[in-house]
């Protein structure tokens, strides 16, 4: 007698159950990443795996873990928030005379990291930031 082939939905609930209620949820025909606040457009277990794994992931379920920020879904986008924190950055580093290629440093990126708890951007990014005219 042949197996009953698990619709989408059945697989997504299972990955709620799997990776936990804490971190994703679902509406039946999409994963919802609630720690990065993304939509997984896919129902396959390695591209889950691959999603978890990414640096914005660990960084946002780091960032939860310390209890400084709460992030919940439907509150302000952090994006307004971030481009405010590279245009001040790039600001800074100009009126300091500090070339944007010292974040290429990875010893001043960490500390930034660190001390801040913001994503530091590259120079390429800096440089769109500041001369978006």
């Amino acid at each position: 007698m042949p197996q009953n082939k698990e619709t989408k939905c059945q697989r997504l609930q299972r990955f709620v159950t799997i990776y936990g209620k804490k971190f994703f949820k679902t509406d039946g025909d999409f994963l919802m990443c609630k720690v990065c606040e993304k939509i997984i457009c896919s129902d396959r277990k390695s591209q889950i795996d691959q999603r978890i794994q990414t640096a914005m992931h660990k960084d946002r379920i780091e960032t939860l873990a310390l209890g400084n920020q709460q992030l919940f879904l439907g509150e302000i986008k952090k994006t307004n928030l971030k481009s405010d924190f590279n245009q001040e950055l790039a600001q800074a580093m100009i009126s300091a005379g500090i070339l944007f290629c010292k974040l290429e440093n990875v010893c001043l990126t960490n500390f930034l990291k660190k001390w801040t708890r913001e994503n530091i951007p590259s120079e390429s990014l800096l440089r769109k930031v500041h001369f978006k005219q």
